[in-house]
């Protein structure tokens, strides 16, 4: 079972890469946006992606990009 939700931001700093056993991990902060004004609220995701998708995204992912 996994949770999936969808949304837009921007990546908060460079995506770190890890080894977890056997298996790579791409973990890195979205930063979202709702609301207008002084009503503006900034949302942080943590993200988490695991081997063959966190492998093959790794190059394309940096800091200030929107996802």
């Amino acid at each position: 079972m996994s949770n999936s939700i969808n949304f837009v931001g921007r990546i908060g700093q460079d995506p770190e890469m890890k080894q977890v056993g056997e298996n790579s991990v791409l973990e890195f902060s979205v930063a979202s946006d709702c609301g207008f004004g002084d009503k503006k609220i900034t949302n942080w995701f943590r993200v988490s992606l695991w081997n063959k998708r966190a492998t093959s995204l790794q190059p394309y992912l940096k800091k200030g990009s929107q996802i």
